[in-house]
Parts: C-alpha cells; structure tokens; sequence
C-alpha cells in the first residue's frame, strides 16, 4: 500500500494498524535559494517511511530491517533520478530526486518504521 501522510494520519487516529508492507511519502523541510537573475528554486526534503510488520525475533535477529531493506531499495531504484511532472503548470518544474540518507528506525508493537529521505528542487521563475 503506498499513501500520504494523512492517510497514515488518519489510521493512527483511529487506532489502525497500517497495512503491512506500506510506504507513506511526507513532505518535511523546504527552503527558498536564490538562483541566478529571473528564477529561484524551493530545495524540498521528501520522506518516504517504509513500514513493515515486526515482531520479537528469539534469536535478536531483525527481521523488520531485513523486510524493510529489500523495500527500500526498490524505492531507491525508482526514485533516484525521476523529476516529478508538473502537467499543465506554468512552474518550470522540478529538479531530478537525490537520496539524502536515512532517519532513525522506529519500532511500535507490531510494525517497524524505517525512513528514506530523498531532495528535489523546485524551479521558480517569473515572466520576466
């Protein structure tokens, strides 16, 4: 199952456990640089968390990292290089994703959250 943060919002809400596996995409810090003269560009942090299922493993052994690490490199593969399209808008668009590292993984009861952070810009210019 792949959603949005309000969706994932929505089941913790109503004491839902997410579908396991998911990947819920977030947006989290964006900042305006300046570019040259006529465009500037929002540089966007994106989340992508990876959930899986995760339970006490008798032998220490981490499953939920193993599930989870075969996941995240699949979302790897497809996001590093896409630039998101902007169909119809007069915004220049967007520049191509780069992996930006990992957050900490956290464990609740029954599911393993493990996130991927990945950077884009957005390109602004005026009719100038």
């Amino acid at each position: 199952d792949v959603g949005s943060f309000a969706k994932y919002q929505a089941q913790v809400d109503g004491n839902d456990y997410p579908p396991l596996p998911s990947i819920y995409v977030m947006p989290d810090e964006a900042e305006i640089t300046d570019g040259e003269t006529g465009y500037q560009v929002e540089e966007q942090l994106w989340i992508v968390s990876v959930m899986v299922d995760h339970s006490p493993d008798p032998l220490d052994v981490d499953t939920a990292a193993i599930k989870a690490g075969v996941i995240i490199e699949d979302v790897m593969a497809a996001l590093v290089g896409w630039r998101p399209e902007l169909n119809g808008s007069r915004l220049d668009g967007f520049k191509p994703m780069k992996y930006a590292g990992r957050g900490t993984p956290v464990y609740a009861q029954g599911f393993g959250e493990f996130p991927v952070l990945f950077s884009t810009g957005l390109v602004l210019t005026g009719n100038n």
